[in-house]
C-alpha cells in the first residue's frame, strides 16, 4: 500500500519551496490540489518515480497512480516540462473522472 511521504499537517500551503526541506531524496515533487489532494512524485529508482494522488477527505486513499520518468533525476529540482506533464495528467484525472464520479454517486 502506498502512503504519502510528506505529512499533510506540516505542509505550508502558502509557501511551496522549489526544493523540499523534508525527504528530498524520496519525493521529487509535490503539490496540493483543491486543498484536498496531496500529489507526490515518489522516487522509485534513478530517473523513475510514481505520480500519486492522495485524497485527504478519504483517509489519504490513493485515487491515482502512474509510473513516470524524472528528467535529469531532478537532483536540483524537477524539470519544468515534467512538472507541467504531471500537473496536467493528475488535474485532468481529478477534475474529469474522480470528482465527476464522486458527484454522480452523491446525487443518487
Amino acid at each position: 500500500m502506498i502512503k504519502p511521504k510528506l505529512n499533510w499537517e506540516e505542509l505550508d500551503l502558502e509557501e511551496k519551496p522549489l526544493r523540499l526541506k523534508e525527504k528530498p531524496g524520496e519525493v521529487a515533487w509535490w503539490a496540493v490540489l483543491d486543498k484536498r489532494f496531496l500529489i507526490e512524485v515518489q522516487r522509485t529508482e534513478p530517473y523513475k518515480g510514481n505520480l500519486v494522488a492522495f485524497d485527504s477527505k478519504n483517509n489519504n486513499e490513493v485515487v491515482y497512480q502512474k509510473e513516470v520518468n524524472i528528467s535529469y533525476d531532478a537532483v536540483f529540482g524537477p524539470d519544468i516540462n515534467d512538472v507541467c506533464y504531471w500537473k496536467d495528467i493528475v488535474g485532468d484525472f481529478v477534475d474529469e473522472e474522480y470528482l465527476k464520479n464522486e458527484s454522480e454517486i452523491e446525487e443518487k
